[in-house]
């Protein structure tokens, strides 16, 4: 949710998936996941070391953008944004899931946002969110995603993730109430989770590491 507004662009969060056009930026990606999975496993028994090698290689050549030693924008001022634009509809009633972090101590209870006017809404007009909360976006597919922050209320933190949950990406410290386009370089993803601005960096959530979902 670029509470950001799914820029395949969604308006998403509520706004997120800023996306004037739902699909316009929204390209399928054409190095799926699951190709190399595919490859190294078909060679069958006697070819364990050929699926090493295939695996380590496919892992090498994923695209991840390394979370910095630093956020690359300053903490938000806590709280919502006292200009936050009055909620003309209220939030839809969404279902919940799970979205845990391997090997990290950091666990999330999550609305998942997995049609367009769910996408595209996201966090809007939000004035809180708790500490273990967030919003999760679905996607059909991997896809170039960019997230905006249109109507979005509170700064946050969006993880991108490809479709074995992997973290392609994270955009850290998100400032409210602004149409620019936050997106992890040009990683496809398939899901983005939204937190509180510096959730991520506080629980050592990093790209590279893998989200686990649960109750999708």
């Amino acid at each position: 949710m670029r509470a950001a507004c799914v820029i395949v662009l969604l308006a998403s969060c509520g706004h997120r998936v800023s996306e004037p056009d739902k699909t316009s930026l929204a390209r399928a990606s054409s190095t799926s996941t699951a190709a190399p999975a595919t490859a190294a496993t078909t060679g069958g028994r006697g070819r364990a070391s050929d699926a090493s090698t295939a695996a380590a290689s496919a892992s090498a050549a994923r695209c991840i953008v390394p979370t910095p030693p630093a956020p690359v924008r300053p903490p938000p001022p806590a709280g919502p944004d006292p200009r936050c634009p009055v909620d003309p509809t209220g939030p839809f009633p969404l279902r919940h899931a799970t979205v845990r972090v391997a090997g990290v101590d950091a666990s999330l209870d999550v609305e998942v946002a997995e049609h367009d006017e769910h996408r595209t809404r996201g966090l809007m007009f939000r004035k809180s969110l708790g500490e273990s909360q967030g919003m999760l976006f679905v996607f059909n597919a991997e896809r170039d995603l960019a997230f905006w922050m249109r109507n979005t209320c509170l700064a946050l933190d969006m993880i991108f993730a490809a479709s074995d949950g992997t973290i392609v990406g994270i955009e850290e410290n998100v400032p409210t109430l602004n149409d620019g386009h936050y997106a992890p370089g040009d990683c496809p993803a398939r899901y983005v989770v939204e937190v509180n601005a510096g959730w991520a960096r506080r629980h050592g959530v990093k790209a590279g590491q893998k989200l686990i979902f649960g109750g999708l």
